[in-house]
C-alpha cells in the first residue's frame, strides 16, 4: 500500500507490523518519523486482531479470508513480511518454545510467534480473559481483588495460532466465553491514534 512506511528486517526484507505493546508501537513510530523527515502525518493504524491475524498468515488454508483481511488493514498490495508483533523480550525469550509448542500439535510455527497468558483462577464458565503479557495478567489479577503475591507463579502460555486452532477443534475454548484484554495504556494509545488519523482525513 502506498500509504505504509514499512520497517526494514534484520534479513534486510521490508516488513510490516501489528504490535500488541503500545510502548514499543509508539516507539517505532517515533523512530519511523526520525527515519522519514518527508512524511507528513506519519501515525500508526488501528486493525482488528482478527483481520491482522488473517493477513499474517494465521488463517492457514483460508486464503479468501487472508485476502479480505489484507484489503481491510491496508496491506493488500504489500509484497513483505507480515507479522503480529508481541513484547519482544518476551517473544525473544519464549519463541523457541512456542515454535516446539506448534509442532508438536501438528502446526507450522510460521515466521512470527505471540504468546497469549492465561490463569485458571481467573476463568470462570462465562468469562475466559486472555492477555499479550505477564504484566497485564498481573494487573487484572490485582484488579480482581487478589492479592499480588498469590498469583501462580506458573501461568498458561501459548501461542496465539495454537490457541485458535484450539478453539476451532475442541470445545476447551469456546468462541463466546473468550476475551482477549489489553493494558489501558494500548486503549488510549488506540483513542489517541484514531483521533489523530480523524483529524488528518478531515484536512484532506
Amino acid at each position: 500500500d502506498d500509504s505504509m512506511v514499512t520497517m526494514v528486517d534484520d534479513d534486510g526484507g521490508d516488513t510490516c507490523l501489528w504490535f500488541v505493546d503500545p510502548a514499543e508501537a509508539s516507539a517505532t513510530l517515533e523512530a519511523a518519523r526520525i527515519a522519514n523527515p518527508d512524511v507528513v502525518g506519519l501515525h500508526l493504524g488501528v486493525t482488528p486482531l482478527g483481520l491482522a491475524f488473517a493477513a499474517c498468515g494465521g488463517w492457514d488454508g483460508i486464503e479468501e479470508a487472508k485476502d479480505d483481511a489484507q484489503a481491510g488493514g491496508g496491506a493488500k498490495r504489500f509484497a513483505g513480511e507480515l507479522r503480529l508483533q508481541g513484547r519482544q523480550a518476551v517473544v525473544n525469550r519464549m519463541a523457541a518454545s512456542l515454535r516446539e509448542q506448534l509442532r508438536a500439535q501438528g502446526l507450522e510455527p510460521g515466521g512470527w510467534q505471540l504468546p497469549v497468558f492465561s490463569c485458571d483462577e481467573l476463568q470462570s464458565a462465562g468469562a475466559m480473559p486472555m492477555f499479550f503479557s505477564h504484566e497485564d495478567l498481573a494487573h487484572a489479577w490485582v484488579l480482581s481483588g487478589r492479592p499480588r503475591e498469590e498469583m501462580p507463579d506458573q501461568l498458561n502460555v501459548m501461542d496465539l495460532r495454537l490457541l485458535v486452532n484450539q478453539m476451532r477443534t475442541t470445545d476447551k475454548f469456546p468462541w463466546g466465553s473468550l476475551q482477549f484484554l489489553c493494558s489501558s495504556a494500548a486503549i488510549e494509545l488506540v483513542q489517541e491514534t484514531k483521533a489523530q488519523a480523524q483529524a488528518l482525513a478531515a484536512q484532506e
